[in-house]
């Protein structure tokens, strides 16, 4: 039975994506645990511009790498918020750095390349990589019955920047690394699907990553076509 590790940015984050994963494979490949399980201990790995920092060795990089020696291995699958500005990243020519700016795509095609040249993701196991735009409560204003109304005419892919804040609105007492769990059990997630882009790559992720291992033919998501700059 192959194991598939989460990679989250946050302690409120551990719990609740672990959550919102078994949730969605249970709606949407419901025969998933055929093929592999939902490691109980998903890796807080910081936000994008830490696990992207390059040091000595970027930590992406090395926490994938560890990862994937484990003998049961089947996929990675990294959650992140998308709300960073820029980061920081290694020039090409490996002698220096270089400030970019943040895009989702963007950003997720120069991961995938990463782990895929230097951490053997794509041989052995799968990885994938997500992004919310903007926070993960981005996605409680959007499919959240205490919320979803309220915000039934916004663009919540760009506003609200600060999503905790206006849960805080509603529940002054919200706190991320309590109740992150409480609202994912009562998400809706075909009202997901209809709002957020970003819900639909979490789904579409988690699709190529049951797939993936149910065939054996590991993948790295996602994949930039022919064309497309990775930064």
């Amino acid at each position: 039975m192959k194991r598939l590790v989460l990679m989250v940015e946050g302690d409120g984050d551990i719990e609740a994506v672990k959550r919102l994963a078994a949730q969605s494979l249970e709606r949407f490949c419901p025969d998933w645990r055929s093929f592999f399980f939902i490691d109980d201990h998903p890796m807080r790995v910081g936000d994008v511009c830490s696990l992207l920092s390059p040091k000595e060795e970027i930590k992406l990089v090395r926490h994938v790498g560890a990862v994937g020696k484990k003998s049961d291995i089947g996929g990675v699958l990294v959650l992140l918020d998308g709300d960073a500005d820029s980061f920081l990243k290694q020039s090409d020519d490996g002698k220096g750095t270089v400030k970019v700016d943040f895009c989702p795509a963007t950003t997720a095609f120069y991961m995938s390349d990463l782990v895929k040249k230097h951490a053997r993701a794509g041989q052995t196991f799968s990885f994938a990589v997500v992004f919310v735009n903007r926070e993960f409560e981005s996605w409680f204003l959007a499919g959240h019955p205490d919320f979803a109304a309220d915000y039934a005419d916004r663009d919540l892919e760009e506003h609200p920047r600060n999503a905790k804040g206006e849960i805080k609105r509603y529940d002054p007492r919200y706190n991320e690394a309590i109740d992150q769990s409480k609202y994912v059990g009562d998400l809706d997630l075909d009202l997901l699907l209809k709002r957020m882009r970003s819900f639909r790559r979490f789904k579409h992720a988690l699709e190529e990553i049951y797939q993936s291992i149910q065939t054996g033919q590991f993948i790295c998501s996602p994949i930039q076509a022919i064309g497309q700059s990775s930064q």
